[in-house]
């Protein structure tokens, strides 16, 4: 496996998914040792949500810290770069029956795709999550996700919490990998990573008809 392949790989974890040691400077850290960085990822906490709006959300987040280790086959330095590198995130969010889907793509994989191209492409890809049962606790709402492929040789978690005024809704999205697997090439790729994103969503009526959850 590349590290060309490893990046794509990368990105594409973090498009599929889904607050502590927060770091505004956008800085990464670690030793470049074999921490599992999804450890740290938190899970989501509280009594199941009962009063939210079923409704649509869109907006763009962005990355406001990331965390890297690199053990073998991925130095820590292209890790850096690839998350650094990265575009926005454009978030589509549904909430249906106090269960959210969330769906995002990097914005540098638009392109001069219009507005409208991406809107069906993000709206038809939501209607293709599950659902998963929201928190709250306090004014707080949270989804959490773990995904335990260590039989495959990965781990992927991913942390959403938000809080909601009006029609917006304040978001932070944690999302992380943690891999130690031998690719084709018969190397050891151990490396992991934690990303957070944050941003304002705003509501908004879709142009296509999801089937809910």
């Amino acid at each position: 496996m590349k590290s060309k392949q490893i990046i794509i790989m990368l990105l594409s974890f973090i498009i599929l998914f889904s607050i502590s040691c927060k770091n505004n400077d956008k800085t990464g850290s670690g030793d470049g040792g074999s921490e599992d960085l999804t450890a740290t990822i938190p899970t989501a906490t509280g009594d199941p949500a009962t009063d939210l709006t079923d409704a649509y959300y869109r907006g763009t987040i962005s990355l406001t810290s990331y965390n890297t280790s690199a053990t073998s086959g991925i130095t820590k330095e292209e890790l850096d770069n690839s998350i650094s590198s990265g575009g926005d995130r454009i978030v589509y969010l549904n909430i249906t029956n106090n269960q959210l889907k969330f769906v995002s793509e990097d914005s540098n994989n638009v392109g001069s795709a219009s507005s409208e191209h991406v809107q069906s492409i993000l709206e038809s890809e939501l209607e293709k999550r599950e659902a998963t049962p929201v928190l709250k606790s306090g004014s707080k709402y949270s989804v959490s996700e773990l995904y335990d492929g260590s039989n495959y040789g990965y781990i992927n978690k991913l942390y959403i919490e938000f809080t909601i005024s009006g029609d917006k809704i304040s978001i932070t999205y944690i999302v992380g990998l943690s891999t130690d697997n031998v690719g084709d090439d018969g190397v050891n790729y151990k490396y992991s990573y934690k990303t957070t994103y944050e941003g304002t969503l705003t509501k908004y009526t879709p142009t296509t008809t999801t089937s809910g959850v």
